[in-house]
């Protein structure tokens, strides 16, 4: 009797955001190596190497941990409601994914991109708590990454599927905050 071959069946697995084809207007995601997650760890990652290389512990004031801690608090709440959002809404959370629904309330009456803004706290309270200098250069070069990478296009598909909607949401509630 022949080996039987046995390939994985394909129809179940989730597709590759990064192999998705270029939208209506030519617009292909960046590498999957780039998207908000692990941009998020690469930024982590980066705080932690600053503070190994050059360590600078000493100049956190005391208070400065408190601010820390509560700032990372707020931002894994930040991060859960905007997720509990878009499970009900039943929209895809992944970037580059067509939005089924325009999300306006939770965290979004605030902020339109509560889960990046999150992230970036998350990064600010690191550095606070680390009591690092240098490490300061990392959440503004992240923040930025996110605006062109991810937050522009996306809000430009916003646009495109939900217009003169997404023009008030726009025109009502602040990108950061």
């Amino acid at each position: 009797m022949p080996p039987c071959s046995r390939e994985p069946d394909r129809s179940a697995q989730e597709p590759n955001p990064a192999a998705t084809p270029p939208d209506r207007r030519g617009r292909r995601p960046p590498p999957l190596w780039l998207f908000p997650p692990f941009l998020f760890t690469y930024a982590v990652l980066a705080i932690f190497a600053i503070e190994w290389k050059w360590p600078m512990s000493h100049a956190r004031p005391a208070p400065l941990a408190s601010v820390g801690i509560a700032l990372v608090a707020a931002g894994i709440l930040v991060v859960l409601w905007a997720g509990i959002a878009f499970r009900k809404a039943r929209t895809p959370i992944l970037p580059f994914r067509e939005p089924t629904r325009l999300l306006t309330g939770g965290p979004y009456r605030f902020s339109r991109n509560p889960i990046y803004l999150a992230e970036v706290i998350l990064l600010v309270s690191l550095v606070l708590l680390l009591g690092g200098v240098l490490a300061w250069v990392v959440p503004p070069v992240f923040a930025i990454s996110l605006s062109r990478l991810f937050i522009q296009p996306e809000e430009a598909v916003l646009a495109e599927r939900f217009g003169p909607a997404f023009d008030h949401y726009r025109r009502r509630v602040r990108r950061w905050i």
